[in-house]
């Protein structure tokens, strides 16, 4: 694996892994909570912002703005941290990785690869919804707390994506679900408009 470049300790990243094998990471509501539960832990203590979020099957996407650094050692707590308590409550303590790599990490380099990027994680789990109304259905991201459906979870900031778009929440959130709903169109017609910025794993 190439070596990663240095990472900016007050960057935007587009972070997650993916499953050794293809391994399914998140079998049950018990297991996306937990997930969530130790990020929202790490989160706070590193002060990562997270405008974007999805657990999809096998594998997490997440989207970061660093304010102290610490991106390195947070995902190693957060995938460490799991993989013990999914391999003991699965009795496989020792028998391998659950983690296809320790992670990836995007460096996103202006507003307009923030914005594409928090689309493609939350296209990522919604794609095969015919329109954002039914998408926004989808419990394991942070879509529906970015178009103003419900509360946000305690480590999830879509003030951070939307204050990129529009001053007005309102008008941020509803130029957001049409950028999504486009995202939709166009994965209809075709490959991703998003592939040429999407990251490893």
């Amino acid at each position: 694996m190439p070596r990663r470049p240095p990472i900016d300790p007050q960057g935007y990243y587009h972070v997650g892994s993916r499953g050794c094998y293809g391994r399914t990471l998140f079998a049950s509501e018990l297991q996306h909570e937990r997930f969530l539960t130790m990020y929202a832990r790490i989160a706070r203590k590193y002060a990562f912002d997270t405008p974007s979020w999805a657990l999809v099957g096998n594998h997490h996407h997440l989207v970061i703005r660093l304010t102290q650094g610490g991106l390195s050692d947070g995902m190693r707590e957060l995938h460490g941290g799991y993989s013990r308590w999914l391999h003991a409550i699965c009795g496989q303590t020792g028998q391998g990785h659950l983690f296809r790599h320790a992670f990836f990490a995007r460096e996103l380099k202006s507003e307009a690869q923030v914005l594409v990027a928090c689309a493609y994680v939350d296209l990522n789990l919604i794609a095969r919804a015919a329109d954002v109304a039914e998408a926004a259905g989808q419990k394991w991201s942070g879509f529906r707390a970015t178009i103003g459906l419900e509360h946000p979870r305690p480590f999830h900031t879509p003030s951070a994506l939307l204050e990129l778009i529009d001053r007005r929440p309102a008008a941020a959130q509803r130029a957001y679900r049409d950028f999504v709903q486009a995202g939709l169109d166009l994965r209809r017609q075709g490959p991703s408009p998003n592939d040429g910025v999407r990251s490893r794993g």
